[in-house]
């Protein structure tokens, strides 16, 4: 993007639209919009029947997960937490490879819980995180990730140091400057007692907020405090809701691997379909293109012989050449160095290669497992690609936390 668009974590706006733009990333691209033109997914008029836009994107991966989504409407709600992309196509794949016989718990081997953008910790439900995508519904504790550091107090040349809580993430959404003025209200109102100084000290590099510690008091007890009355922990409610056709219905992660695989794999027939039809248009130009290449000379005469274009197309869907009309209006359309026998050789590698392709695409389209396996390469072409690291840490059972 151009211009300022705001920080990540502060509420400072962003500036005015005559200022700003931005565009799509590479993944965005390459994730949403690679089948666009290939008739992968319907279109429909735009509100003043000007232009057609697509009712969906042809997307490769299940966006709905990666990107999270939330909303409002009458009588139901949504509340999709995001994913690791990385996560979410290893998903896909393992429910792809067998649709019949996947299970919930071999989906969460792979994608055990949400990832959420700006880091942080997710502390597990009793349940576990099963039960939420086994119903649809749930909760998750989401908290920020901090430690307790020694640092230096007074002169530089002092060498007294205290304990001090660091903030270096905080939950997804929540504001950084409202999170630093409410942990300072409740200092005040001695509702969180211990802290002797709150400061921001975030950079280019990273957040970093440093809750200083009075000497009297326990640092852990403090970052208890602060986890308990303060934003830096968070319940996170999962609410998944989404549109199956034009139907709401609450969806479990099963539900909607096997909604999208079914999705995906209708795109790649349609794409699979719109490209079949473009090779084989093309086939049956090139092969009248070497009908006439096998008797130049008649045609010429034939051609020239003939009153006008409508003439001269019926005379090459007549006997010897039999083109047909297509191929007839490619012939009086082609430019005179088509008869070189340069230009023979290139339309023989053409034409094999045509070939080729219209046989590969058929049997794509008569082979499911093929189709499958096509969603499948894919997927992993995007993990592989744009796939990283889990940023959301998962705490254990005993207090640690996992990649």
């Amino acid at each position: 993007g151009e211009a300022a668009l705001g920080p990540l974590f502060d509420a400072d706006p962003a500036a005015a639209m005559r200022y700003t733009e931005c565009r799509l990333q590479s993944v965005a691209e390459a994730m949403l919009l690679s089948d666009i033109g290939a008739d992968a997914v319907d279109f429909t008029e735009t509100f003043d029947n000007s232009q057609t836009e697509p009712r969906v994107l042809p997307a490769r991966l299940p966006n709905l997960l990666i990107n999270g989504s939330t909303g409002i409407a009458v009588g139901m709600a949504t509340s999709i937490p995001p994913h690791s992309l990385r996560e979410v196509a290893e998903a896909l794949c393992v429910y792809a490879a067998n649709p019949a016989g996947c299970t919930l718990e071999d989906l969460l081997k792979v994608m055990p819980a949400p990832d959420f953008p700006t880091g942080g910790i997710i502390v597990p439900p009793r349940e576990g995180f099963a039960d939420v995508y086994r119903t649809g519904r749930g909760g998750i504790t989401l908290k920020g990730t901090t430690s307790i550091e020694k640092i230096s107090t007074g002169s530089k040349s002092s060498t007294a140091t205290r304990d001090a809580v660091i903030i270096t993430s905080i939950p997804y959404q929540t504001n950084k400057a409202s999170l630093c003025e409410q942990i300072a209200d409740l200092v005040n109102s001695r509702t969180i007692e211990g802290v002797s100084d709150i400061r921001d000290e975030s950079d280019r590099d990273g957040m970093r907020v440093v809750v200083e510690v009075r000497k009297s008091a326990d640092a852990q007890v403090v970052l208890e405090a602060l986890y308990r009355r303060t934003k830096l922990q968070v319940k996170v409610n999962v609410n998944l809701v989404g549109l199956v056709g034009r139907e709401p219905r609450v969806l479990s992660l099963m539900d909607i691997m096997r909604e999208f695989l079914e999705f995906r794999c209708e795109s790649v027939e349609r794409r699979a379909r719109h490209e079949l039809a473009k090779a084989a248009t093309r086939l049956h130009v090139v092969e009248g293109y070497l009908i006439v290449q096998a008797a130049p000379d008649a045609v010429v005469n034939v051609i020239r012989a003939s009153k006008d274009g409508p003439a001269a197309q019926l005379a090459l869907q007549g006997a010897p050449f039999g083109l047909s009309e297509k191929q007839a209006e490619a012939v009086l359309a082609m430019p005179l160095r088509r008869l070189t026998s340069l230009e023979n050789d290139k339309l023989t590698v053409e034409e094999a290669e045509l070939t080729a392709q219209v046989s590969d695409l058929s049997g794509l389209l008569a082979d499911r497992t093929r189709v499958i396996s096509t969603v499948i390469a894919e997927a992993k072409a995007l993990r592989d690609t744009y796939g990283k690291p889990r940023r959301t840490l998962i705490e254990t059972p005993i207090g640690g936390a996992l990649e």
